[in-house]
């Protein structure tokens, strides 16, 4: 994060704050196996940087990195773990002085995770000792421990580090019976707090007894299918309140013998998945019935059930199964999935859902799916759903049948003042259609009016309706808009009609509803007093459950608020944040260009009749005036990012009606991306005096210059332009170009592209740090025409993509070094190049061929970043050019101050080998980050000595942090069974003082090497201990 040296002022932020920002930005991944929430590297690498260099954020970034731990992080803080004789063991004693970093960290850790040698991160068993010496000092290590992940039986004596006195939660998945009971019976006495337990691909058998113990459990998770129940003598406790049972198959007998132990409890949710018959579900329901007939609030049902396909099971059979489920008097969340041997054996139909809403009358969300292909729920069900017994209903998801909705004649659709004739509180609706096929034929038919209508008749108050195929894919989207242009006719009906009657007390009142507006409003303090007052407000609020404040200048909390663009799912949840806390107002604002329109009044979608369809777009039916305008004002003046899109058909008055009192309607726009046709009525929009960066995409040469011009005029600070993805052929005229003279950064990313200059030579701009030119198609003088342009700019960064023959390859790369051979430090190049190693017309391969093509780049002096990948063809066939040690010796002696290399080609019987590791080490002493394709395959055996871990000092002191090593598939599984300690030791032996070493195979993504890396750590922690020793 970049420190500030101006600060305009100071604002007071409770750490409590500082930690829940910081929460908000950062970035989150699933972590396979057990699917949990996890920081990225990206967001891992941040926090650190964060904690490092500013001490307000140390404790708030390290809690946040240490929340969720993978246990062997957790052991490497442990003074002297080491390897011997295949195991982890201590090298020193243990006492309070050693233990006080492991201390530190240990207090941090909420979420303890264990992957075991099969999770891939643990190759080295830890020996017990390790526990037995911790356990001395740290009976509970984790005092703040509230979570526990488990993919398989946990090593011995690991249960004592699993327990803490906050702890709520514990998961195992392929574990042993034997290894989860006696965690049971400490978690029993020593964690009060207890709450919830998870046992999925459960192996063995299930002691009943050891789980009724838990006395105050309130949710269980049990995977049935691999689990033979224990039904011995179990006590009945009362706390749970969720039972979610995974896997039931053959028999109900597991099932039922765990609905008995709960039989005293008030149970609030049931979870059933499983492959049964209609008679053994029906067992199940009935007990559950009998069970918790006052209590059940929420059922959830995934059933498969077992039929015969030629059968089928008719909507009455189907009914009686669930009939039991009827006696479930409080339900109010529901949701079923059922599916059978064949796509017709479950029959979904208006009957089924009228059923259900009969006997659940509490029902807040609802949501039925099946397998079957054809839908047989109509307009019928929406009408039930709408009825007196479902007046409670909030979320609706339902299969329906989208082709034969019933028509309405358009005049009565576009009557909107008519009143609706249902006060159903429903804002959430899904409509599921049979395939593809249907919606196709919905959206052919032009169905969107009609069912838009119907919905709005039955639902008035919907927020969002979502219609889409099985398979997840929405196209239609017209429908909500419909529905929007009639909810909102009726606001400004009932608002006018308010406003009359407060006017005009009297009879005979006659009004005129086609010239009314209204206003948004917003919620912001109306003077500088109460904008004092608010942040008064806002920080006391902290006061008493905040130990200190910090004071950070708002600056850099905008700049905090700036990381969270990067990270779309935070976008809402730091917006809601902001409406309680004024202090968080200050953050830049990133919105779309129909966000902002939809603030001006009358805005909304107006339907008109085109030929035999109804078509329409956004229009403005409002007055805009100064008054009108003042919601819009408020919140465009905080636009700093715009991203214009096409996403929405907007009618061009709206742009002129608004140009007109609002020429440059957004002063504060920083960046803008534009991802549509551009067309002069928009480019209001698009000007600010504070713009520096702006991307187009799909442009037209001619409104392009043309807003090229207005930027020129209006905005000196734009120093960022991408143009890329144009509109068909994209004609450039350089005189345009140049005329951006404090351009800094200029991407060029048009496959069609013609460079024409006009007006005789261009000037030649002098500040333009990075040039980017990809999907270089286009003829080879266009480009040095663009590079010429800059020649006297001073480039730092040059980037290069795309595809012609060799020769005209190398007349580039001449003008690039003639121009920038003492500026240029990064080079880019993805190259397809035809012709590289041709030799009169016949195709050869030498081992400097590869050399020679890139000799012209070799007068770059300060090159300190080169990025090479490239394919080779001829005659239309591929031709494979290899990297070789003589390549990578030549490019290291060349530009000794790299700091970053990566190289990439598709030749994959030809690899640098250790020599050009060491030509890397002894040439380029400056090397932080490696990209390389390496022979995996040969490398040289190491001896039984060298297999242990070093205590003498490394023969280099070679930086270099993070390589990335290229490898095929075959080499890797290779390797892989061979074990890695040959390249670990290798790679130790040249670099000492690598962090990081990621593999990458053809076609997939870079990821981490944990077993080469763990190995490389081993022996960096033993040299480390053995110079603290002596």
């Amino acid at each position: 994060m970049t420190l500030l040296t101006t600060m305009s002022d100071y604002m007071p932020l409770p750490i409590e704050l500082i930690e829940e920002i910081i929460n908000y930005v950062v970035e989150m991944t699933i972590e396979y196996p057990l699917w949990i929430d996890t920081l990225t590297v990206a967001s891992r690498r941040d926090l650190l940087s964060c904690a490092l260099s500013c001490s307000a954020f140390f404790r708030p970034s390290m809690k946040i990195l240490w929340c969720t731990t993978e246990f062997f992080s957790l052991l490497k803080l442990l003074p002297g773990l080491e390897v011997q004789d295949g195991f982890y063991i201590l090298g020193g004693k243990l006492d309070e002085a050693a233990l006080e970093r492991f201390d530190i960290y240990s207090s941090m850790v909420k979420t303890l995770v264990y992957l075991g040698p099969q999770g891939g991160v643990i190759p080295i068993p830890v020996d017990k000792s390790v526990f037995t010496s911790l356990a001395l000092l740290r009976p509970r290590p984790l005092l703040s421990l509230t979570h526990v992940y488990t993919y398989t039986s946990p090593v011995t004596f690991f249960e004592k580090m699993m327990v803490s006195p906050v702890l709520e939660y514990a998961s195992f998945k392929f574990c042993r019976s034997e290894d989860i009971i006696p965690f049971l019976s400490v978690v029993k006495d020593d964690a009060p707090t207890f709450r919830s337990l998870t046992l999925e691909n459960y192996h063995g058998r299930l002691d009943l007894a050891s789980v009724s113990q838990l006395q105050n459990l309130q949710v269980f998770d049990l995977d049935v299918r691999l689990t033979a129940i224990e039904k011995g003598p179990v006590s009945h406790p009362r706390s749970l309140k969720q039972l979610d049972l995974q896997e039931v198959i053959y028999d109900p007998s597991n099932v039922l013998a765990v609905l008995r132990i709960y039989r005293d409890s008030d149970v609030e949710s049931f979870s059933l998945e499983g492959d049964l018959d209609g008679e053994g579900f029906k067992t199940i329901f009935s007990m559950v019935s009998s069970q918790w007939s006052r209590s059940m609030t929420t059922l959830s049902l995934d059933l498969y059930m077992l039929i015969e396909p030629e059968m089928g099971t008719s909507d009455l059979e189907f009914l009686d199964v669930i009939r039991p489920l009827h006696s479930l008097y409080n339900v109010e969340l529901f949701t079923a999935t059922w599916s059978g041997p064949s796509l017709d054996a479950i029959y979904l139909t208006d009957t089924v859902v009228s059923s259900l809403c009969n006997g659940w009358r509490n029902l807040i969300h609802f949501v039925i799916r099946s397998h079957r292909m054809n839908v047989n729920i109509t307009l019928a069900s929406l009408k039930t759903l709408s009825g007196a017994n479902c007046l409670s209903l909030k979320r609706v998801s339902i299969p329906f049948d989208v082709v034969h909705v019933p028509s309405v004649d358009h005049e009565v659709c576009n009557n909107t003042s008519l009143p609706s004739d249902s006060s159903h509180q429903l804002e959430f609706l899904t409509l599921i259609a049979g395939g593809k096929s249907d919606l196709d034929d919905f959206v052919d038919s032009g169905f969107s009016i009609s069912l838009a209508y119907h919905l709005d008749t039955f639902f008035p108050f919907l927020k969002d309706v979502h219609i889409m195929t099985r398979g997840g894919e929405e196209r239609v989207k017209e429908v909500m808009d419909i529905i929007r242009r009639r909810q909102d006719a009726r606001r400004r009906e009932r608002s006018y009609l308010t406003n009359a009657k407060r006017a005009m007390p009297r009879r005979g009142l006659t009004s005129s509803f086609n010239h009314h507006h209204y206003v948004l409003s917003a919620a912001i303090p109306s003077s500088v007093h109460s904008c004092e007052e608010a942040a008064h407000n806002h920080t006391s609020r902290f006061s008493e459950m905040s130990s200190s404040v910090t004071i950070l200048p708002t600056e850099l909390v905008d700049e905090i608020f700036s990381y969270s663009f990067n990270v779309p799912d935070r976008v809402e949840a730091l917006t809601r944040q902001s409406r309680r806390d004024f202090a968080l107002v200050h953050g830049a604002v990133n919105t779309s260009l129909i966000s902002l329109l939809k603030l001006l009044p009358g805005f909304g979608f107006v339907l008109c009749k085109k030929g035999r369809k109804y078509v329409g777009d956004y229009r403005i039916t409002g007055l805009l005036n100064d008054d009108s305008l003042q919601s819009f004002d408020l919140y465009a003046s905080t636009v700093k990012r715009l991203i214009m899109s096409e996403d929405y058909k907007v009618h061009p008055s709206v742009y002129t009606a608004l140009a007109s009192l609002r020429p440059r309607p957004l002063p504060s726009l920083i960046r803008l991306r534009c991802g549509s046709e551009l067309f002069t009525f928009k480019m209001m929009f698009m000007i600010s005096p504070c713009l520096q960066s702006a991307v187009f995409e799909w442009a037209d040469d001619g409104h392009l210059m043309k807003s090229l011009s207005l930027v020129k005029e209006e905005s000196p600070l734009l120093h960022s332009l991408v143009i890329t993805r144009a509109a068909g052929e994209l004609s450039l005229e350089l005189n345009n170009i140049a005329q951006l003279r404090n351009l800094r950064v200029f991407d060029l990313s048009v496959r069609k592209l013609v460079i024409e200059i006009r007006e005789g030579r261009p000037f030649n701009p002098s500040t333009l740090k990075q040039l980017v030119l990809r999907e270089a198609l286009y003829d080879w003088e266009d480009i040095i025409k663009v590079v010429d342009l800059y020649r006297t700019s001073g480039l730092q960064a040059f980037s290069l993509e795309g595809g012609m023959p060799r020769e005209k390859w190398e007349l580039i790369f001449g003008v690039l070094s003639a121009q920038q051979s003492n500026t240029l430090t990064k080079l880019s190049l993805d190259l397809d190049i035809r012709h590289l190693a041709a030799d009169d017309g016949v195709p050869t391969v030498r081992i400097d061929t590869l050399s020679d093509f890139l000799r012209p780049l070799y007068r770059l002096n300060n090159l300190q970043m080169l990025c090479f990948s490239f394919n080779s063809t001829d005659a239309g066939e591929w031709h494979d050019t290899c990297i070789t040690d003589t390549v990578i010796s030549d490019i290291c002696h060349v530009w000794p101050n790299l700091v970053n290399l990566e190289m990439l080609s598709h030749r994959i019987d030809s690899r640098p080998t250790l020599v050009s590791l060491q030509t890397l080490s002894t040439c380029c002493p400056r090397l932080k980050q490696v990209s390389l394709p390496f022979d995996i395959s040969n490398l040289p055996s190491i001896g039984h000595d060298e297999h242990n871990t070093p205590t003498s000092p490394p023969n280099t002191s070679h930086q270099l942090e993070s390589m990335i090593v290229v490898a095929d598939s075959y080499q890797y599984r290779d390797l892989l069974a061979n074990g890695s300690a040959s390249l670990a030791y290798h790679l130790d032996a040249t670099f000492p003082h690598l962090k990081d070493v990621s593999i990458k195979v053809p076609g997939g993504k870079v990821e981490v090497w944990h077993k080469v890396l763990e190995v490389i750590r081993l022996r960096q922690d033993a040299r480390v201990q053995a110079a603290l020793g002596n």
